[in-house]
């Protein structure tokens, strides 16, 4: 198989948002192969035409999930094969020696290439950080909305002490006040 002659990562990088222009010698390459059981008590699928699976990230193409990128593969049955315990792939020929020679079986599979279908460039990574600086900004309103109400009660406090001739309250006059407040408030909206 011939190297796939394109910078995948780089294309991405240089690419606008949406689909990313192939030739159809890139499209060609079978990047990964699978293996199917034709066995239907093995299996819970079967897949009797083409195989479509759908990733954000791909390490055989250089591609992780800050790329923002959505890549397409399609599976096209290449060939029917036997697969020993050891995990050797062997086409009909080899297998059907190597049964002759122990007298069992083996498990037949049917073998998929898959190749890009489709690359398509996403704002998924800049989507993901604006929505962390936007939970960290209302995170950070919300403390300081906290800070503010907290200051602003003892405030208050303070200054309804100063009122009833406590110039000089102690903090537990404060707080004590602050949550007597805070009860009548309560009270008041229910």
């Amino acid at each position: 198989m011939t190297e796939l002659q394109i910078d995948i990562p780089k294309k991405v990088d240089e690419s606008d948002l949406g689909e990313i222009p192939l030739t159809n010698e890139q499209r060609e390459r079978i990047i990964f192969r699978k293996y199917e059981s034709t066995n239907k008590m093995v299996t819970d699928t079967i897949h009797e035409g083409d195989w479509h699976i759908q990733v954000t990230a791909d390490a055989r193409l250089g591609l992780g999930e800050e790329d923002g990128v959505i890549i397409d593969f399609i599976g096209r049955p290449i060939s029917l094969v036997a697969m020993t315990n050891r995990g050797e792939i062997l086409n009909e020929d080899e297998a059907e020696l190597r049964e002759e020679a122990s007298g069992g079986n083996l498990p037949r599979y049917r073998q998929f290439g898959f190749r890009i279908h489709k690359l398509t460039k996403t704002d998924g990574p800049e989507g993901r950080r604006m929505l962390s600086l936007s939970q960290d900004q209302k995170r950070k309103e919300g403390e300081n909305n906290l800070v503010d109400s907290i200051a602003s009660a003892f405030a208050q406090a303070t200054s309804s002490l100063n009122n009833q001739g406590q110039m000089d309250p102690h903090i537990t006059d404060i707080v004590d006040t602050v949550k007597a407040n805070n009860r009548t408030t309560n009270k008041k909206k229910k």
